[in-house]
């Protein structure tokens, strides 16, 4: 919150109704009015009540209101613009956990693969796996820079760091190798073969660790306490056909964020800037494309001019990793107070020691940004956006 107090914004937030460890859902056990809190109803009520104190405080209502979040933070800023149309002007969605319970069995699957004794990941494999990844498609957007600018351009196959000796510390198995691929398609419906979430974009790998119990094992705490309601719940247990239908169905409170018709929202002037980092290792990346394309078709006219997507090259999840990042909610207020659309985001990244200060621009999807192939590839000058060549 200090960034906007210091550019001089009133600012709020909320702890949706209960305090805890940002993994835990055992709040909402027995409770399931703190569950639909969390759901929607501690952020609306935040927003009336700020907007209250702000009045109160300054004789006037706020002239303009935005919500800027990322993870469950994106996913509230959709629900608000989903079910409250006229909290506010601008919100700013950055790798929304939108699609609540196909995101958490995708967690579940990568947590049962990192825990598996027979398999034996370790850190080690996960960086292999993303550093092969990047190899392996980088230069494709004709810049070498660890950085791959759209990774749907290129195909990397994880049996190209598959054992060809006993060393397998430095190298996956064939049983490895079969998990990843997995991993990659998504969660699939074993009955009906629907999938139900995209996989993930290869190169954010390591930061599956963060799955194991003790650490953040979000997917397997959502099935134990919001789907299941049992804490002696067993995740090797876990069934994607019935488990996955049955927090579909009981996601009574409304965690799911995945209305597409934003035509209220977009009637009223309200600007949606959705943005992911393409290697989202913990939110697939993918799964914002397709609720973007989804507002699109639902929305009708006048959701281009509203909505835009931008995806981030090079980072995980909320901002972590090689890319170069931007101001959310300066890209919002210019675009929701001046009428000033996000045509080119001028993303940056600061000096690192020997690595030099580097900008780029963000490009609206589709496009992307290539290489005009004179200049230096730590200036945003010395790209233009475009389509991307596969497309």
């Amino acid at each position: 919150m200090a960034e906007p107090l210091e550019l001089h914004y009133a600012v709020a937030s909320t702890n949706t109704g209960h305090d805890g460890d940002q993994a835990d859902a055992s709040f909402a056990l027995g409770h399931p009015e703190k569950l639909t809190d969390y759901a929607w109803r501690a952020v609306h009520e935040m927003t009336v009540a700020a907007k209250a104190i702000i009045t109160a405080r300054y004789g006037r209502s706020p002239r303009q209101s935005y919500w800027v979040g990322c993870s469950n933070g994106g996913r509230q800023g959709l629900k608000e613009a989903q079910r409250f149309p006229a909290d506010y002007n601008g919100i700013a969605a950055g790798a929304p956990a939108n699609n609540a319970v196909p995101i958490a069995a995708y967690m579940v699957n990568v947590q049962r693969a990192l825990t598996d004794s027979a398999l034996g990941f370790t850190p080690r494999h996960l960086a292999l796996l993303s550093a092969a990844a990047v190899a392996a498609c980088d230069a494709n957007d004709g810049v070498t820079d660890k950085v791959v600018e759209d990774p749907r351009s290129c195909a990397f196959d994880p049996s190209t760091v598959q054992c060809s000796s006993a060393d397998t510390q430095n190298c996956l198995t064939a049983s490895q190798v079969a998990v990843v691929r997995s991993l990659y398609g998504g969660v699939v419906n074993p009955r009906s073969g629907a999938t139900l979430i995209p996989g993930p974009t290869p190169g954010g790998e390591p930061m599956w660790v963060v799955f194991r119990p003790g650490i953040l094992p979000f997917g397997v705490n959502y099935f134990r306490d919001i789907v299941m309601q049992d804490a002696s719940w067993d995740p090797q247990t876990f069934d994607l056909d019935r488990d996955v239908a049955r927090g579909l169905a009981e996601d009574t409170a409304g965690i799911t964020a995945m209305t597409a018709n934003l035509g209220e929202f977009i009637s009223r002037g309200g600007k949606l800037l959705l943005w992911h980092g393409w290697i989202d290792a913990w939110v697939p990346a993918k799964n914002t494309i397709e609720y973007y394309e989804r507002v699109l078709a639902a929305t009708g006219r006048g959701a281009g001019s509203a909505v835009r997507l931008f995806m981030v090259p090079g980072v995980n999840h909320c901002g972590v990793g090689d890319g170069t990042l931007f101001d959310a909610l300066q890209v919002i207020d210019a675009w929701a107070e001046r009428g000033q659309a996000p045509k080119r985001i001028v993303t940056q990244r600061p000096a690192q020691g020997d690595v030099p200060a580097r900008t780029r621009p963000l490009c609206p999807y589709p496009q992307i940004a290539r290489y005009r192939g004179t200049g230096s590839t730590d200036d945003e000058g010395s790209f233009e956006c475009g389509m991307p060549m596969h497309r």
